[in-house]
């Protein structure tokens, strides 16, 4: 427990309030399609204090996704990369109900004292922003802008080329 505590850079306990899985409905998924968990934290040893917190994870444990299910509480060794916290299925994360050993070794834990709140007014879309599709949208306006660019380019050379 003690070598798991200092690998990894977040670690708390709390209940999976909201699992937001993008591909869910698709008809085409990998076991490696990105999860993100939302937790309302109970105590932490390390890391983040703050509640609620995101995790993230793959899928499924054939690519080393944890599978964590609503309502359940937890026990999480997280790790950051990327901006994210991630989880995956060889951490010491375990249901809370059989983390007894854990919990006496790690002895009492902090209660996070940042509490983050989502506006009420935003919407479904701007909750559910990850850094990933922040850079999926950073590369489309990227790419409008080329384009719109490479259009006045186009219409100043033919207005030149028409000039006697």
């Amino acid at each position: 427990m003690k070598e798991e505590l200092d690998f990894s850079s977040t670690v708390f306990s709390g209940k999976v309030v909201e699992i937001i899985d993008e591909n869910k409905n698709k008809s085409i998924q990998s076991s490696a399609d990105p999860i993100a968990v939302h937790f309302e934290v109970n105590e932490y040893w390390k890391g983040l204090n703050q509640s609620p917190i995101t995790v993230y994870t793959v899928r499924n444990t054939e690519s080393c996704g944890y599978e964590f299910e609503l309502n359940q509480e937890y026990l999480v060794y997280a790790n950051e990369s990327n901006g994210e916290i991630q989880v995956n299925y060889c951490s010491k994360t375990t249901l809370l109900s059989l983390a007894d050993k854990d919990l006496s070794e790690l002895g009492k834990g902090e209660k996070p004292i940042e509490q983050v709140f989502n506006d009420s007014t935003a919407s479904k879309d701007e909750e559910q922003l990850t850094p990933k599709s922040l850079t999926n949208m950073n590369s489309i306006y990227i790419s409008l802008l080329a384009l719109g660019l490479l259009l006045v380019i186009m219409y100043v050379f033919k207005r030149i080329k028409k000039s006697p």
